[in-house]
């Protein structure tokens, strides 16, 4: 399984404030740990890949959308057994 972040995820982290910790209802979820604007340059976003409600462990996980990945040269993450994986 293939696991992409949405190049949507910022502009609806910012309508929606600081709710983007908030779990919702779709069977794959893209949690962020941490709050996104807060990270320097060259840190890492964790993220909680959920699947039906359960960690996704061992799934690469990559930011773009179906026609740009955002980082094509950097390695593509993979979650650990926990779900969690650090996104550049």
């Amino acid at each position: 399984m293939r696991v992409a972040v949405s190049s949507v995820l910022p502009r609806a982290i910012e309508l929606e404030g600081l709710r983007f910790f908030r779990v919702i209802g779709h069977r794959l979820k893209i949690v962020p740990q941490a709050d996104p604007f807060s990270l320097k340059a060259g840190e890492k976003l964790p993220v909680l890949v959920l699947f039906d409600g359960k960690p996704l462990a061992g799934e690469e996980v990559e930011a773009g959308d179906e026609t740009v990945l955002m980082w094509p040269d950097l390695e593509k993450p993979k979650t650990n057994a926990k779900g969690m994986a650090m996104m550049p």
